[in-house]
């Protein structure tokens, strides 16, 4: 799971609890401090404040989450 801290549309302590009732070793979380919900939307500006929350396209987490996918879906079994 790649998770923005500073998600105020899906908060991260939800995504966490999910994460939690997952069998050991199933879920890997990662978050992202300061980033907020649609991190990895380049099409967003940086912050965009809107009826439901915050979004927000932030570099530096969306080349985090993809490097780590990457490595994911390379790694052998």
């Amino acid at each position: 799971m790649h998770l923005a801290q500073a998600d105020n549309v899906t908060p991260v302590w939800r995504c966490e609890r999910v994460a939690q009732r997952a069998p050991s070793g199933l879920t890997k979380v990662l978050s992202y401090p300061d980033a907020h919900h649609g991190f990895d939307a380049d099409e967003l500006p940086a912050r965009l404040a809107y009826g439901l929350g915050t979004v927000g396209y932030h570099p530096v987490a969306a080349a985090a989450a993809w490097e780590e996918t990457q490595r994911f879906l390379t790694a052998s079994p």
